[in-house]
């Protein structure tokens, strides 16, 4: 990501916000998106058990 891409996300905004809306209008379209999203793991506890790997693996810690 370079200095210039933050002006390409910016103008995508309005879109992207126009069709954020369009779904929530659309209540089974909206209702499979958030079922779909929360499929997906979310919370520290993953990462936070890869973090600590990682660690232990560069220092040798555990």
């Amino acid at each position: 990501m370079g200095p210039d891409d933050s002006l390409k996300y910016h103008n995508l905004a309005p879109l992207l916000l126009d069709r954020g809306c369009a779904a929530f209008r659309a209540p089974r379209l909206w209702t499979f998106m958030v079922q779909r999203a929360m499929v997906n793991p979310v919370g520290w506890n993953r990462s936070a058990r890869a973090y600590k790997a990682l660690y232990e693996a560069v220092t040798g810690a555990s």
